[in-house]
């Protein structure tokens, strides 16, 4: 009896197996190239984009029933093509043998893929479906608007159901840096150690708080060892904070950021900083951020910065205040107010900064006022000539407007016009218009005796006020 019974568990073991195999090995029975055009469908309708298979289609069975597909090429015209050399489908041997296809876990090896990305939270390079996907040694083209921008050799996973993204893993490379991307529910962290940055982002969206933290690399200037705590509001399409506290080892104050999602409103943020240390910021890296970072942001954001510093402190005392309108709109930087005052002195510059070809273009007017001339001098300890020409009014101001080439570190004024008193006619406002051979003459001036091929002059003052 025990025997029959042992029997009779062998054969229907046996027997179990034996349909197992025939239902995992079943599709090989099946010629899959021709559902080619199912599977372009299928993939097309996912991701939203248009899908053609140049290359064969297989089928695996080892570790996990799926297909194997060979060149696919993802995009509709030339921005978004892209080429992925092999794309893995796992899937239920029975839904090939009724011509049922689906996919709800897919990974993608060698070649770049396209994502565009028009709004917040929307993903439309995928369809409303809950979907896993792998990226094996995958470029990954971020296309927003004319925009593109992209994560070379990376390896991820994402998990996406009705176009929000429920969790990211990702190992990439950025311009060269290897980094590290997780993102899920409401906590985003990045991580790249070459550069000592670590960044994370957490909303609560139960008691509306968010939490940011920006460490060790600065996008701009003093905002090392950022941190940010506020309150968010989330409303019709518009998110924003409003006095949140933001601090680093150099400034103090509040944030205020506005977004409407969904619309081309170009979203603002607004420091207002109670207290600042402009004085220990390096030269070299308001350099380095006009030259390259400015373009990073500009590149593939819109945005509008405003930083406000009532209280600015400086190390020549010359200003104390400090407000700053920048405006990023498709890879220009528009620069609407740059103001540098205090209650004698005030320096205002608006213009552009463009690229053409390989230069980096800022486009400016300019004008300097101050009503106390005399204290500039001494604050930079100007020599003593300069220095006996100074009369009672101290009225002194130069307008201006050419552009500066960052990348030569070269300054073509095209205009300039000064009002002084001198001391031989100290009643009377005196006013040059250089033009010709003066107008060639200060720009070679400027060039040889200021610049000197190097950005960082700019910021030698006194070598400024030598020139008039």
């Amino acid at each position: 009896m025990i025997k029959l019974i042992k029997k009779k568990a062998l054969i229907t073991v046996f027997f179990f197996l034996l349909t197992l195999l025939i239902y995992i090995l079943s599709p090989l029975f099946l010629n899959l190239n021709n559902f080619k055009l199912n599977f372009e469908e299928t993939i097309g309708s996912n991701l939203n984009t248009q899908t053609s298979i140049s290359g064969d289609i297989n089928y695996k069975y080892f570790p996990l029933p799926s297909i194997l597909i060979k060149d696919i090429e993802l995009g509709e015209d030339i921005e978004t093509k892209s080429r992925i050399e092999s794309t893995t489908i796992n899937i239920y041997p029975h839904n090939l043998l009724l011509k049922k296809f689906s996919i709800s876990n897919i990974a993608f090896k060698n070649g770049q893929f396209p994502i565009k990305i028009n709004e917040i939270n929307d993903l439309k390079s995928f369809g409303d479906f809950k979907i896993k996907i792998k990226f094996r040694n995958i470029n990954i083209k971020l296309i927003r608007d004319d925009k593109i921008l992209v994560i070379s050799n990376s390896n991820s996973k994402i998990d996406i159901k009705n176009s929000t993204i429920n969790k990211i893993k990702l190992d990439g490379v950025y311009e060269e840096i290897p980094f590290y991307l997780f993102f899920k529910k409401n906590k985003l962290e990045i991580k790249a150690k070459e550069i000592n940055l670590k960044t994370k982002i957490v909303f609560d969206q139960n008691i509306n708080k968010v939490i940011f933290s920006y460490d060790d690399k600065s996008l701009f200037p003093g905002l090392e060892n950022i941190l940010v705590k506020g309150k968010f509001t989330n409303q019709n399409k518009t998110l924003i904070f409003k006095s949140a506290n933001i601090s680093s080892k150099l400034i103090n104050g509040k944030f205020d950021f506005e977004y409407q999602y969904g619309s081309n409103y170009v979203p603002k943020i607004k420091l207002n900083l109670d207290t600042t240390r402009i004085d220990k910021i390096q030269a070299e890296k308001l350099v380095l951020f006009m030259k390259d970072d400015i373009f990073e942001l500009a590149r593939f954001f819109n945005l509008n910065l405003i930083i406000q510093i009532p209280k600015a402190k400086f190390n020549n005392k010359i200003f104390n205040k400090v407000f700053v309108d920048l405006q990023f709109v498709a890879g220009d930087i528009i620069v609407k107010k740059f103001i540098l005052s205090s209650s004698s002195n005030k320096l205002e510059i608006k213009g552009k900064i463009l690229k053409f070809g390989k230069d980096k273009l800022f486009f400016y007017k300019s004008k300097f006022s101050t009503n106390n001339y005399e204290k500039i001098i001494k604050n930079l300890s100007i020599n003593k000539e300069i220095q006996n020409n100074i009369v009672d009014q101290n009225i002194f101001s130069v307008i201006s407007s050419g552009y500066l080439n960052l990348n030569k570190a070269k300054i073509y004024i095209e205009q300039n016009e000064t009002n002084y008193f001198t001391i031989t006619d100290p009643y009377v406002d005196k006013q040059i218009t250089y033009k010709g051979n003066k107008l060639e003459d200060l720009n070679k001036r400027f060039n040889e005796k200021i610049l000197e091929g190097k950005l960082i002059n700019f910021f030698n003052l006194p070598k400024f006020f030598e020139l008039y």
